[in-house]
């Protein structure tokens, strides 16, 4: 009904065409007459105004010219295209009104349906005006330039914020008319205090480092001036040469007479006198500090060890069999020992809130989908390939004609496999139609039909670029538009800023599979899964060569069987790790004792490399060879030291007790062992212990179950140590001493000539030792690199503070694969290439939605509709992505529903005319039915008013949900929310309901972390607001509930782990500032493996906490035994004594010889072990020497006076 400029100039008040002149073919659409003559009157006239609006009813403009016709099926000329000229105002407000409408079903909006996804009016023109099966039956082209004759339509647009009722849109429609919602933080947001990158913690924590250090440099240059002003005073006041500079003279440490047993290079056989008197102690010593303090707790677990150690090795084989009876009984657990494979029970804790909300899910609308999914790339050529199928790399384009026939002929192949029971996809895939209906395959051949007979090489890319464009033009067999990010990965941007969907650069193919809890329904998906996974294993090995493609892919069964992979191959691992154990200690323990008249191992191999040319050369018997010749013959083997094969390793050990009380019996020897060393053993054991136990509070079952082993197993370890092991060790020993092979003890070496075995020689320090105590413990205790040690780890500390507020949490599920694993390459493209995120259900419950306020707190295409209702607020929140991480819009079942009944969708909600209590099914006669509102008092309106109630809304929600979704009816429940309800069991209410939509696409674990995040913030508001309970549901999500409270777990676990620390440092030392000195430096060491994660990309999660827990037991040892001997190494002094700083440098002097040198799969554990070392072995000797408790001797030079109170039950005075 606009004026014709055909062939002629119209004048106003003309049309250019009117009536119809036939169909262009058979099955096309009624085709208008070219017209160039004045208007007639319309037989409804209020029909038109009712569709074009009241502007029009004055009559024709001049707006429309027709270019061409056409010769009709009827012989008739009809329209062929036709010029529509508009003004851009118009044209922008048209669009505009249109571009926010949403279509629930599909999540997405009207514009992809009705404007092919236009981004501005010019193309939405286009779309609607091309010529096209379903669409335009003829071309309508929008020129920009206007002919001087005629005048572009420019009236004024509606907008969907018009105040007319008819006009005017909802919230989720319409943006302009939706409430701000109130602003909240993105759960990735930065510190509260932060001064431009930095938090204000770390300013104040490296401002005050740096005047720690500026004040200490200080302090030490304006000491070192007024010592040295006091030294040259001194020397201008001696009045001998006798008086010493205090500089120079001998700075004596109280009781210094105790380390003569070190001195000596060579033996400790030479001690001074004074160890009669007790450790520490000289004639010159202070009556006060000949008879030391005692700790009752010491003295009596010495005792215990001492009996102990004395029944295992006087009844040795009693003691075996009484531990391996026990250790029997506990095996009968073995009965009940079960494998778990399943991911859901093994990481994620039973009372986890998301576990609890997916078994709802499950129970109420069915589990989840099982998704089949598969990215298609070009493959990296090969060497000598020079194909062009095979010529791809990770930026070439994956679509040609030749690859896209290969996949078509793949995806055919995957239609008809079938399982061994003979399981099709077709039997296990989703039907969102119902049985008869077709599977939900995600696929660009959905695009084709799944069949590329009517394209050809120059056809297909054009047609691909218009399904992708206008999904709604190329609709799959089910029925559901497929939009282009759903099935096409890497699509690159042109230069006009258009997406170039031909040059994509992979192909993302999704086959849904329906779960179920039915077991016997769930093993039928299962078992095709694994055909399919076996079929893709091949696909990808030959892909490559056959069309230049690469596969990567995973099943529903994929990720289970991989992970069961990964376990089996940590059964290596152990074995390999106790190899290099066993290699270790035999090969290190016992090294610094040499036995007089042998050499080492080493030297016997030097000397035999050295000598064993000889044999090759020509010698003569002469006189001279009968001289003696200090040079050894040579010999085709080397003769190593019998010590080698008589000699345990571990007995060695005893030597360091028995060598000048060689007339004690074995079980005298190897009962004061135990005694020396068991309270060390039980120090050790009840940290590891309780720190593996503090394991058990991180809820995930996997993880609790291995703190809980683990910890058994450390102290089943201590048990067999003190038992099992010093009975194996007294039966060594008597085979060391009747001179029988290690290892062979049936073979027994003849008897050395006498004084050939002579007594143990050396200090029975190793090279590492006697570096300790010539090097490394007289520096380490200078006033200055005590200051220097001091000032690093606090600038460690500060550091390690800042890099912990960087740790990220999460878990990259390619950690716990094999790293040969098909998964590993999957995850890399999905993270590449997948563009849209996992689908997310905001499920509303406790609402009786046949109510109208129920009603009105879920809708939101009604006026009524609670302002911020379920739907009114998901949208909202999907127009803040970057805080809800939503980014579709939401599918509401009750608006759809309510939409489903208005009468002016004809083809929708139907009843007989006769009697309207029968619904009408799809396929009945359209002269019997009826629109069920028609007719009905109030009318149906948006304001709701009349809407159905309860018993009336069970009735026709019943319906709704089984009519079919088709083209005709769209809004139809039966594909789209046949499961979004769970009816009651009686079917008078419903229990619940949910609201599809989706994520942002995630990409990284911290992506995953804060959507789950957000998600539950969303839910959480909606129920306040709308007063329904809502919760949010994903499948990832039960994965990622330990997020929400995994950082309180880790403060609370290590917070206890550290009070343990020191109340059992603090009871076995018997020193408080003993135990608080080691406390803080475990937990120092702690903080460092903390505060490395973040640079070695270790996040925190339940593995990596557990890991820490353990990291703060082994810490432990690290400084344990130290401090251990530093109190053992006591005189008595009380700590504010005028010469205890120098007893202090004495006894750590004294422990770090004693044991420093003994205290030495992943990175954490790499930087547990330099952290550890770093903190037990330097920073730990200088606070204890500055700092450190008074000690207690353990008398053990006096072994004979602690036999005797041991035996007699004496106490120390």
């Amino acid at each position: 009904m606009s004026k014709q400029q055909h062939n002629a100039t119209s004048t106003s008040g003309r049309c250019a065409m009117r009536d119809s002149c036939g169909k262009k073919g058979f099955f096309g659409k009624d085709l208008p007459c070219p017209y160039n003559g004045p208007p007639e009157e319309p037989e409804d006239r209020q029909l038109i105004v009712q569709t074009c609006g009241a502007e029009f009813a004055e009559g024709p403009g001049s707006f429309v010219n027709v270019i061409s016709t056409q010769v009709t099926n009827s012989g008739q000329t009809a329209v062929k295209s036709v010029d529509f000229f508009v003004e851009e105002q118009f044209g922008e407000g048209f669009y505009n009104s249109c571009k926010d409408v949403q279509v629930g079903t599909t999540n997405g909006y009207a514009m992809e349906l009705i404007g092919g996804g236009a981004s501005n009016y010019l193309e939405f023109f286009k779309f609607m005006g091309d010529e096209k099966p379903i669409g335009s039956p003829f071309q309508i082209d929008f020129p920009e330039t206007v002919p001087p004759d005629l005048t572009p339509l420019n009236e004024t647009a509606r907008g969907c914020a018009d105040n007319e009722l008819a006009s005017r849109c909802t919230c989720v429609d319409c943006p302009s008319i939706c409430p701000a919602l109130p602003p909240v933080s993105s759960p990735d947001s930065g510190p509260i205090c932060s001064i431009g990158p930095f938090s204000c913690l770390s300013l104040v924590l490296v401002v005050a480092y740096a005047l720690a250090v500026l004040g200490f440099f200080t302090g030490y240059l304006v000491s070192s001036s007024i010592r040295k002003r006091r030294e040259r005073s001194y020397e201008r006041m001696a009045l001998s040469e006798d008086t010493a500079s205090p500089r120079i003279s001998t700075r004596g440490l109280v009781g210094q007479s105790s380390l003569a047993q070190y001195l000596d290079d060579d033996s400790l056989g030479t001690q001074s006198e004074s160890r009669n008197l007790g450790r520490g102690v000289t004639l010159l010593d202070p009556i006060e500090t000949v008879q030391p303090r005692q700790y009752l707790l010491n003295t009596f677990l010495r005792r215990g060890f001492y009996n102990l150690g004395l029944f295992a090795a006087t009844s040795p084989w009693l003691t075996f069999s009484l531990v391996f009876l026990f250790m029997g009984l506990l095996n009968i657990g073995w009965k009940k020992f079960e494998i778990e494979t399943d991911p859901v029970r093994l990481w994620v804790a039973p009372t986890s809130e998301s576990k609890l909300q997916k078994e709802y899910f499950d129970e109420h609308f069915g589990p989840f989908y099982r998704t089949e999914q598969i990215f298609v790339t070009a493959a990296p050529p090969s060497d000598g390939q020079t194909d062009d199928l095979s010529l791809g790399d990770a930026d070439t384009p994956v679509l040609t004609w030749h690859r896209l026939k290969y996949w078509f002929k793949i995806e055919e192949d995957i239609r008809s496999l079938s399982s061994p029971s003979g399981y099709r996809l077709t039997d296990v895939c989703f039907k969102p139609a119902g049985p008869q209906g077709a599977c939900v395959v995600q696929s660009i051949a959905a695009w084709f039909e799944n069949e590329l007979g009517n394209y050809d090489e120059d056809t297909w890319a054009p047609h691909l670029d218009e399904c992708a464009r206008s999904p709604v033009e190329c609709l799959p067999d089910f029925q559901q538009p497929l939009a282009p990010h759903y099935v096409l990965g890497g699509v690159p941007t042109n230069e006009n800023g258009r997406q170039s969907y031909v040059d994509a650069a992979s192909l993302v193919v999704t086959y849904v599979v329906s779960d179920s809890l039915d077991a016997e329904v769930q093993a039928k998906a299962m078992e095709w899964e694994q055909t399919l996974r076996t079929y893709l294993i091949d696909l990808s090995q030959r892909s490559s060569d056959e069309a230049g493609l690469a596969v990567a892919f995973s099943t529903g069964v994929s990720l289970e069987e991989e992970i069961n992979k990964s376990t089996n191959t940590d059964v290596k691992i152990v074995v390999l790790s106790y190899l290099a154990m066993f290699f270790y200690v035999s090969l290190t323990l016992g090294a610094g004792t040499v036995v007089r008249g042998e050499q080492g191992v080493l030297t016997s191999l030097a000397q035999w490399a050295r000598n064993f040319p000889g044999l090759f050369r020509t010698s003569s018997l002469t006189s001279s060879s009968l001289t003696d010749d200090p040079q050894p013959a040579p010999h085709f083997f080397p003769r190593l030291p019998r010590s080698l094969f008589t000699g345990s390793k571990f007995t060695l050990g005893l030597f360091g007790i028995g060598l000048v009380i060689q007339y004690l019996s074995a079980e005298e020897r190897i009962a004061r062992t135990l005694a020396k060393m068991g309270p060390s053993i039980l120090l050790s054991t009840i940290t590891e212990t309780v720190a593996f136990a503090l394991g058990a509070l991180v809820p995930m079952p996997a993880v609790r179950n291995f703190a809980l082993y683990a910890a058994g197993s450390v102290f089943l370890n201590a048990v067999l140590q003190v038992t099992v092991f010093i009975s194996a060790l007294l039966l060594d020993l008597r085979r060391f001493e009747s001179s029988r092979v290690d290892c062979f003890p049936c073979i027994r070496l003849p008897s050395r000539i006498a004084l050939a075995d002579g007594p143990v020689t050396g200090s029975g320090l190793g090279r590492l030792g006697r570096f300790v105590r010539r090097h490394y413990a007289p520096f380490l205790l200078q006033p200055f690199v005590k200051g220097m040690v001091l000032i690093f780890f606090s600038g460690l500390f500060v550091a390690s503070v800042i890099s912990v507020q960087h740790i990220e949490l999460g878990l990259d599920q390619r950690l716990a694969l094999p790293s040969d694993s098909y998964l590993v390459d999957y995850f890399d493209k999905m993270d590449a290439y997948l563009d849209v995120g996992p689908p997310v259900y905001f499920v509303s419950r406790d609402l009786d939605v046949t109510q109208r306020s129920g009603q009105q707190a879920l809708c939101a295409r009604f006026t009524t509709c609670q302002e911020l209702s379920v739907a009114n607020s998901l949208e909202a929140e999907r127009k803040r992505p970057e805080v809800s991480f939503i980014s579709e819009p939401s599918a509401s079942w009750i608006d759809d529903f309510l939409g489903w009944l208005d009468p002016g969708k004809e083809e929708c909600c139907r009843v007989r005319k006769r009697n309207p209590d029968v619904f009408c099914g799809p396929r009945d006669n359209p002269r019997l039915c009826q629109p069920c509102y028609l007719n009905k008092t109030p009318a149906w309106n948006i304001t709701m008013e009349g809407l159905p109630e309860n018993e009336e809304f069970i009735r026709y929600v019943n319906q709704w949900l089984v009519s079919p979704t088709t083209e005709e009816c769209p809004l139809a429940g039966k594909a789209s929310f046949g499961s979004a309800l769970a009816l009651s069991e009686d079917g008078s209410g419903v229990e619940a309901s949910h609201f599809r939509t989706f994520h942002s696409p995630l990409k990284t674990q911290k992506d995953f972390v804060n959507a789950f995040a957000a998600a539950h913030r969303v839910a959480d508001d909606i129920s306040q607001r709308t007063g329904a309970d809502v919760f949010p549901y994903s499948l990832f999500y039960v994965f990622f509930d330990q997020y929400a409270h995994i950082v309180a777990i880790t403060q609370e676990v290590l917070g206890l782990g550290l009070a343990s620390v020191l109340v059992v440092t603090a009871l076995l030392l018997g020193s408080w500032r003993t135990g608080s000195i080691v406390t803080g430096v475990v937990g120092l060491t702690v903080l460092t493996v903390m505060g490395v994660m973040p640079i070695w990309g270790i996040s925190l999660n339940a593995i990596s906490l557990v890991n820490l827990v353990i990291s703060l037991g082994i810490a432990v040892e690290f400084c344990a035994h130290v401090a251990r001997a530093y109190m053992s190494a006591g005189s008595g002094l009380p700590v504010d004594h005028p010469a205890g700083q120098k007893e202090r440098d004495e006894r750590m002097w004294t422990a770090l010889v004693d044991v420093g040198p003994s205290i030495y799969y992943f990175r954490m554990w790499l930087t547990l072990i330099i952290s550890g070392a770093l903190h037990g072995l330097v920073l730990l000797p200088v606070i204890l020497s500055i700092a450190g408790g008074a000690g207690f001797p353990l008398q053990e030079a006096d072994e004979e006076w602690m036999s005797t109170a041991i035996r007699n039950d004496y106490e120390y005075a």
